[in-house]
Parts: C-alpha cells; sequence; structure tokens
C-alpha cells in the first residue's frame, strides 16, 4: 500500500514538472512571436517615403514605376505601432530578384543598403517585371534574427 501511494507520489511529480515545461515553452514561444508581430519590413526611398507591401492580397504586390524603385536606398525593419523605423534591429542581409520577360537576376545584399548594381538591374525593368527582396534576415540587440516576408513589387 505503501509503494502504491509513493508511485502515485512521484508520478504526480513528473506530471508538475511536464506541466512546467510545456507552460514554459508557451510562454517562450509568445514572447518570441510578440516580437515578431511587432515588426516588419518596408523600403525606404531616398525622399524617406516607405514602401510598404499591400497585406489584404495574396502574395503582397504593389505596383510602382521604375523611378520609385531606383529612389529606393535601404530595406528598414519597421515598427508596427508607430510606422517608423524600429531603432532597435537593421537589416543584416537580403537577397533582391527580378523576374523579366528577357530572364531572370538575382543581387545578394549585405546589410540595408540598395547598392548601385540592383539600381542597375532596376533601370532595365519593363511595364509587368516583378521585383522582389526577398530572404531579409534582421537582427536586434538582444541578439535575435528574425527573417522577415519578401517585399515584392510590380513594374508599372
Amino acid at each position: 500500500m505503501l509503494s502504491d501511494c509513493s508511485n502515485l507520489l512521484f508520478f504526480k511529480k513528473i506530471t508538475t514538472m511536464k506541466s512546467t515545461i510545456l507552460i514554459l515553452g508557451l510562454m517562450f514561444a509568445l514572447v518570441s512571436t510578440a516580437t515578431m508581430a511587432q515588426t516588419f519590413t518596408a523600403l525606404q526611398t531616398e525622399s524617406g517615403r516607405f514602401l510598404i507591401n499591400d497585406n489584404s492580397v495574396t502574395p503582397p504586390v504593389d505596383e510602382v514605376t521604375i523611378g520609385t524603385l531606383l529612389s529606393a536606398s535601404a530595406i528598414k525593419i519597421m515598427d508596427d505601432k508607430k510606422n517608423l523605423p524600429y531603432v532597435d534591429g537593421q537589416v543584416q542581409s537580403f537577397e533582391m530578384t527580378v523576374i523579366k520577360k528577357s530572364g531572370n537576376a538575382s543581387v545578394k545584399g549585405k546589410g540595408e543598403t540598395i547598392t548601385s548594381e540592383m539600381k542597375d538591374l532596376i533601370s532595365t525593368l519593363v511595364s509587368g517585371d516583378k521585383v522582389y527582396f526577398e530572404y531579409i534576415v534582421g537582427a536586434f540587440s538582444n541578439g535575435t534574427n528574425i527573417k522577415f516576408k519578401a517585399l515584392t513589387f510590380k513594374i508599372q
């Protein structure tokens, strides 16, 4: 009888430990999700304007002119609450891919800057071509790296 009672106590302790570990895991997942949900990326132009995809369509695509894309200077991590650049994180890398009627091309970027090589490629686009800023990785001061959704633009 005493053995059954100690087995029951042991089982309750293990069940309690499993529950605690599960709760801690869920709390960590919620904190990580909250950080990602509060930020997004946007393409910043030289005039300070931000180009943000219309998320009401799938996949999110915005139509822009070549001139607008040529004025792009950087990809910024944005604060969802303020719609301003997020001060605690910066884009570390991304890839710009163009889908042209005459063929596709891709250029990798380090940091947040839109390079002259990327702008040269943009200048060759025609109406209907698409530009993807994808594989965007942002780094935050707490050491967290987050991969963001692609920014997609179609040339008018």
